[in-house]
């Protein structure tokens, strides 16, 4: 299992990291995200995933995100407690 931990990024502070799965996982959103926040994940083929929110929402969902399409490829960006996480790229 993953969890991520956000990194400052150039001076705008965005935070960016990119988690390339392979297997059944589950990766674990950061529990105290920043706004503008983002996590990419890359789904290899074959493999089954579980986005866990962490206490935040996922498009204004209170459910982790189960991810079964193969070569799934996305981005999640942090918005605000109102809507959690956004899916913004697929």
């Amino acid at each position: 299992d993953l969890h991520v931990r956000s990194r400052r990024q150039r001076q705008m502070c965005i935070r960016d990291r990119t988690n390339w799965v392979q297997g059944n996982h589950t990766v674990t959103l950061p529990s105290s995200p920043a706004r503008g926040d983002r996590v990419r994940i890359f789904l290899v083929s074959g493999s089954n995933m579980t986005v866990a929110r962490n206490g935040k929402l996922i498009n204004s969902d209170a459910a982790n995100l189960t991810v079964t399409t193969e070569d799934a490829a996305f981005e999640l960006v942090s918005n605000n407690d109102s809507y959690g996480w956004r899916i913004f790229t697929i």
